[in-house]
């Protein structure tokens, strides 16, 4: 068969095939066909395929590897489908972008624009299409679109738009921030004429409307700051800049931009007058009329100034009267005509409207008096006759009320107050305020000068009273209380015994009773002055709660201590004011319990580097009523009338230890309830101390030698007869000279002067602080230690003492122990410490002597119960304790022992085979050995008679002692004789 043609048509149609496909790879794109099923089963895809997904088109075509839906991108497969479909259904082709992952996992923007295939009858064969890489295009249309957005934004934020003109069209565009900022509408239509007229009328219409001219005829340019009406009715300050373009000498068009100012240009227009009004305040202050207080001329200054600055056409001052319902005006500026004088009142019964307005208000800024309601009373009267629209009141106030009112007036035109101006017309009403009370002040300077001379002359009496007071209570009471302790230490019958102790128990409730108020007046006077003294806040409340033991324990009630929490117990304070308060409460709670317990707690509190003493004080005693504990604090008060009368007190416990608190920087609370008890706490600043205890010496008080100097002489006696009684040997002398007389006998005879000198404060011709300077003032004597007693209680302080030279300082009456102890601190420091003033409360802070070795003590008794009893206490005392049944066994156990091994022998009277007189007798005579012929023998019998005490005395003992034995005499009386504080 001739197949020529065939092949001459075949050869033809070759380089055609090779021509197409060598079109197809050259295009940049992907052309595909696929068919119409679900997954799009690839039929052909172009080489470019490769280029733009990364994957081989054979692993497309028939879903070899995967499907090309499946590096379409999740997000779009949907949007893909969709259009796709739509156009298949419409027969039309379908354009698309959408986002494809490459097999590098890279995403990247496509084009796809398809169609598809249909057979006669409408049946899709095939969908064809080309796919192209739009991703450069696209980020390129996104950062544009980026950039326009936050154009537009920039926009916004500045409030600034672009306007333009065009000459030759005769059109205005606007662009919507320029819209924006007029506030028109959205169908409003904007045309050269009506933008001029959103300009204010007069100087702003008129500049824009030059400018304007000048830019189409000059082609000059324009930047400036106006005023314009927006289509609301609003003032905005805007920003306008505009510039010309010409064409062959005409102007063709005009354009700018357009911003809104307004809250700069307002502020800025504020900071402007603020620091004009400021500067005019400051003019004012330093005005000599403001200076010299000259309240009629700075009246007339202020409402000057106020026209000026405020740019006002009225302004007055208004003065109130003593009730306030009245105002008068004083002066009065009016624009034009200058500062006049005005006798126009205002009632508060006619205008009550604005006078309720300033009494409730410092300022009233009022817009529109036609309608702001505190003036709606004033527009027939006073408003519409000046034709006065707007005002700015400022109330003219003191500490003492509302003086006036300074107001300022505009005339025919109304205003809207500023911030700035209100803050003006405060401050000049302040300053205004200051010169009138100035002027009150002078007016009653006199008076005041005459008060407080009255005043001083008050408190010079109030003190002097105190002093004298203080001086001839303590006095008698320092005799009374010196005499009973010195009876109290004598053998007396049971009866007198007792009314003795009544005798001193009573006098010193009065001496507390004086105490109180004279502690409580130097609080007031702001006198007290507090120690700094290291001390065991242990030892203290322990001592405190002791001290009360004896009284709780009469009314059956406990008194628990919880000091746990107390570490360190060393500290540094004032320990006789801290034992003054805790006695004070423990004494109450005690007093106000009758049944249960009594808890005292302490505990120390740190706190940004400062250390806190808080101590409580709980009780299950009759409590107060919440009603009742307010005045609980105030001084002379009780919870009531009946609590005086069953209990006893002054009332000044707690207000002197509330005063005392603070004073230490801390306070006082309470918590109660009437019937379940009570818990007071007290907080005192405190320091930590170092962890050392100093101890009250032993000093054998028989060797020291001390003058007494004081003008009283009973008070000279019952020093005297203390000190004697604890074997020193005391000098006295009734005044300053005679004491330096008695000091320079000493001297001329060679003799060792005086080892302490305790010296009265209050004496005739010479006091107490005048004879220290003397004696400090002389080689020979500045040595003696010098202890302070005054009767006026130190209402001036202990620290005049202390600078005077005074080792010690007490007030009267003082008691023994503290005496002794304080002789005893004094005379063993040989000057080698620097030692702080030595008070009670310092003594208070001391611990007795270390003693390494118990005390021996021989107890010669008979009796065994007396023997027990003797032992236990003596043991409890702190002495070891050697007994010998009779006088014959003391005799022989003194003779196997040496000298001072023994500190005394308590001796028994009535006993077998030697009694206590002949071996008393036996001992002097050295039946005993040489060694204890000087012991000091103390007499224990059960015989009282003043008889009895001589034939004790008569045998060589050294004193007695009355059975049965009372610890706190037995403790006493050997403290006396072994030379230790008691």
């Amino acid at each position: 068969m001739d197949n020529t043609e065939q092949k001459t048509t075949a050869l033809d149609l070759h380089p055609q095939g090779d021509q197409f496909a060598s079109l197809l790879e050259n295009i940049p794109g992907i052309i595909y066909r696929c068919k119409c099923d679900k997954q799009w089963t690839m039929l052909y895809m172009s080489k470019q395929t490769k280029t733009l997904t990364g994957y081989d088109p054979q692993a497309l075509i028939n879903n070899k590897q995967l499907s090309f839906l499946d590096i379409i991108h999740p997000d779009d497969h949907v949007k893909v489908e969709q259009a796709v479909r739509f156009g298949v259904e419409q027969q039309q082709s379908w354009s698309i972008e959408y986002r494809i992952v490459s097999q590098s996992g890279e995403t990247r923007w496509v084009h796809e624009k398809g169609r598809a295939s249909y057979d006669t009858s409408a049946n899709v064969l095939f969908l064809d299409g080309f796919i192209n890489d739009i991703t450069e295009r696209y980020q390129a249309q996104l950062k544009l679109s980026r950039q326009q957005s936050l154009l537009e934004s920039m926009s916004k934020q500045g409030q600034i738009g672009a306007w333009e003109i065009d000459l030759k069209a005769q059109t205005l565009f606007w662009s919507d921030e320029v819209r924006a900022i007029h506030e028109v509408p959205d169908d409003f239509t904007p045309d050269i004429a009506t933008a001029i007229n959103f300009y204010k009328p007069g100087y702003h219409r008129d500049k824009i409307t030059s400018l304007f001219d000048n830019a189409i005829t000059k082609g000059e340019s324009w930047n400036i700051e106006l005023l314009i009406i927006t289509y609301s009715g609003k003032e905005r300050w805007v920003r306008a800049i505009g510039q010309s373009e010409f064409e062959q000498g005409q102007c063709v068009r005009v354009f700018g931009s357009f911003q809104s100012i307004d809250t700069h240009k307002r502020l800025e227009l504020e900071s402007d007058k603020a620091n004009r009004y400021n500067k005019n305040l400051a003019m004012l202050t330093v005005a000599p009329q403001v200076q010299s207080s000259n309240v009629q001329e700075v009246k007339k200054l202020a409402v000057k100034s106020m026209c000026e600055v405020l740019g006002v056409q009225r302004a007055s001052i208004w003065i109130f009267n003593e009730k306030r319902d009245v105002l008068f005006c004083h002066s009065i500026c009016i624009k034009g005509q200058g500062v006049q004088s005005s006798n126009a009142t205002l009632n508060a019964k006619d205008y009550p409207a604005y006078f309720k307005a300033i009494y409730k208000q410092n300022l009233i800024a009022i817009d529109n008096v036609e309608t702001h309601p505190a003036t709606i009373d004033f527009i027939e009267g006073y408003t519409k006759p000046f034709n006065i629209k707007s005002m700015l009141d400022a109330v003219i106030t003191t500490g003492d009320g509302n003086l006036g009112i300074l107001c300022a007036e505009t005339v025919g035109e109304f205003r809207q107050w500023t911030q700035s101006e209100e803050t003006y017309l405060r401050s000049l009403a302040t300053l205004l305020g200051s010169s009138l009370v100035s002027q009150r002040r002078k007016a009653t300077a006199e008076k005041l000068k005459d008060a407080l001379i009255q005043a001083e002359a008050a408190a010079v009496a109030k003190s002097q009273f105190l002093a004298t007071m203080s001086h001839e209570i303590r006095t008698p009471m320092n005799g009374v209380l010196g005499m009973l302790e010195l009876i109290q230490l004598e053998s007396l019958p049971k009866p007198i015994e007792t009314k003795v102790a009544i005798a001193k128990t009573s006098a010193h409730a009065l001496l507390g009773v004086i105490n109180d108020i004279l502690d409580f007046s130097k609080a007031e006077a702001g006198k007290i002055a507090l120690e700094n003294i290291n001390f065991n806040a242990r030892d203290l409340i322990g001592e405190v709660a002791a001290a009360q033991a004896f009284m709780a324990q009469s009314k059956g009630i406990e008194i628990i201590l919880d000091l746990v929490a107390l570490e360190p117990s060393y500290l540094c304070g004032d320990p006789g004011r801290i034992r003054q308060i805790l006695t004070n409460l423990v004494s109450n709670a005690v007093k106000f319990t009758h049944r249960g317990e009594v808890l005292i707690s302490a505990a120390l509190k740190r706190t940004k580097g400062a250390l806190t003493l808080q101590i409580t004080v709980k009780d299950t005693g009759i409590g107060i009523s919440e009603d009742k504990q307010q005045q609980l604090f105030s001084p002379f008060m009780q919870v009531d009338a009946s609590t005086t009368r069953e209990y006893g007190g002054s009332g000044l416990g707690l207000a002197i230890s509330k005063q005392l608190c603070e004073l230490m920087g801390g306070e006082i609370s309470l918590k109660s309830a009437a019937g379940v008890g009570s818990e007071f706490s007290i907080s005192l600043n405190v320091t930590q101390a170092e962890q050392q205890v100093h101890y009250i010496p032993t000093v054998n008080i028989n060797q020291l030698n001390i003058l007494v100097v004081d003008d009283n002489e009973t008070n000279r006696l019952v020093i005297s007869e203390q000190l004697g009684h604890w074997g020193a040997k005391v000098a006295l002398a009734y005044d300053a000279a005679h004491a330096l007389a008695l000091c320079k006998a000493k001297l001329d005879s060679k003799q060792p002067l005086y080892d302490i000198a305790v010296l009265d404060m209050q004496m005739p011709g010479m006091d107490g602080i005048e004879l220290c300077k003397r004696l400090k003032a002389d080689d020979n004597y500045k040595h003696i230690p010098l202890v302070m007693m005054t009767s006026i209680a130190g209402m001036e302080g202990a620290q005049r003492y202390s600078d005077a030279g005074f080792q010690a300082y007490f007030p009267k009456p003082v008691t023994t122990a503290d005496l002794i102890s304080a002789l005893s601190v004094i005379s063993s420091n040989n000057q080698q410490e620097t030692l702080p003033l030595v008070t009670s409360g310092y003594i208070s802070s001391l611990r007795k002597a270390k003693t390494t070795d118990l005390a021996a003590v021989l107890l010669v008794e008979d009796n065994p119960i007396n023997q027990q009893v003797s032992t236990l206490m003596l043991k409890k005392l702190n002495y070891d304790v050697t007994l010998a049944e009779n006088g014959q066994q003391a005799l022989d156990i003194l003779r196997g022992y040496e000298q001072n091994h023994f500190k005394m022998v308590l001796m028994d009277c009535q006993m077998p085979v030697m009694d206590g007189y002949d071996a008393s007798r036996a001992i002097r005579n050295g039946a005993a050995g040489q060694q204890h012929k000087a012991i000091n023998i103390i007499a224990l019998t059960a015989n009282a008679m003043e008889s009895d005490k001589q034939r004790c005395l008569a045998s060589g003992m050294d004193d007695y002692l009355s059975k049965p034995i009372q610890l706190d005499i037995l403790k006493a009386k050997l403290a006396q004789y072994e030379g230790v504080d008691l």
